[in-house]
């Protein structure tokens, strides 16, 4: 039977709070310990998830969802504001890939 799609928007919402969860782990890590392959690898995998997972659920949200929900939000609207966070995280992403990049060859 398929699920119901906000619960699946919600739980990969979750999913991604989760990687950004690591990846402050492993940053954290990193800032009170210095280099370890452990908190290399934290920050590698959660941004594996973001670059993938995340990218593609902000699309699914944008293609699916905020077209729906758009004519019933005052302008500018909340909407607008997640858009550009997501415009912001992809930003960010590539940013942090191309240091990984740099620091690992």
């Amino acid at each position: 039977m398929p699920q119901d799609p906000f619960e699946v928007f919600v739980e990969e919402h979750n999913h991604g709070l989760a990687a950004l969860e690591k990846m402050e782990r492993g940053a954290e890590s990193l800032r009170q310990h210095g280099y370890s392959a452990e908190a290399l690898r934290l920050i590698r995998e959660a941004n594996e998830f973001i670059k993938t997972e995340v990218k593609a659920h902000n699309q699914k949200e944008e293609d699916a969802l905020f077209p729906v929900l758009g004519p019933y939000m005052p302008s500018p609207s909340i909407i607008d504001v997640i858009v550009e966070e997501h415009r912001e995280l992809l930003d960010k992403e590539e940013d942090l890939q191309s240091l990984l990049g740099s620091l690992l060859g």
